[in-house]
């Protein structure tokens, strides 16, 4: 993980400035194409804005989790893999943007027990979540902003341990923080 934050600082520290101050000014019917990035890291995105009014963004969200506790060993990965299509209102240097996010959800989770078999669970199903934000472009090309999600999510579950099959639907809020770079 430290590996990880070394390289991202490199890249932002480096790389971004160098790119930032050798584009151009952005025009009211322009495309854009960029990277987006959760503060956590968990969350990446390529924000896609078409004439400046519309945004599409196809993104990825990766979480692995390894959990220890006395004789029991779970290990989860978590993947999102979706899209998210927003209007775009500018004021300056701030946007105000609301829209969906929608896309499909995996959970693959394995238990151990000292002294037993191994059980394994697999979930999948899609999630559909509103939203709303805001970003502030400091200098050109280079946002920073923030995001309020409702999250709805419906998935199907598959237990190896029991046996077992379900359903399971869950209702969250959400919050995060984002840096985006746009590239083109």
């Amino acid at each position: 993980m430290k590996y990880l934050q070394k390289l991202v600082f490199l890249i932002v520290t480096v790389f971004l400035p160098i790119s930032l101050f050798s584009q151009t000014d952005l025009t009211e019917n322009s495309f854009t194409l960029g990277l987006g990035v959760a503060v956590d890291l968990s969350h990446f995105s390529i924000p896609i804005n078409i004439i400046s009014k519309y945004r599409l963004e196809p993104e990825i969200n990766l979480i692995l989790l390894n959990r220890e506790r006395d004789d029991t060993e779970s290990k989860s990965t978590i993947l999102d893999v979706g899209v998210g299509f927003f209007s775009l209102h500018a004021f300056d240097q701030f946007n105000i943007y609301y829209g969906i996010r929608t896309g499909y959800s995996l959970l693959d989770s394995e238990t151990k027990r000292e002294g037993s078999d191994p059980s394994t669970s697999k979930t999948n199903g899609f999630y559909f979540s509103p939203a709303v934000g805001s970003e502030f472009y400091p200098i050109d090309r280079f946002s920073l902003g923030a995001e309020l999600i409702f999250h709805y999510s419906s998935l199907n579950i598959k237990s190896s341990g029991e046996e077992e099959e379900g359903s399971l639907w869950t209702l969250r809020t959400l919050g995060r923080v984002y840096v985006r770079f746009f590239i083109w």
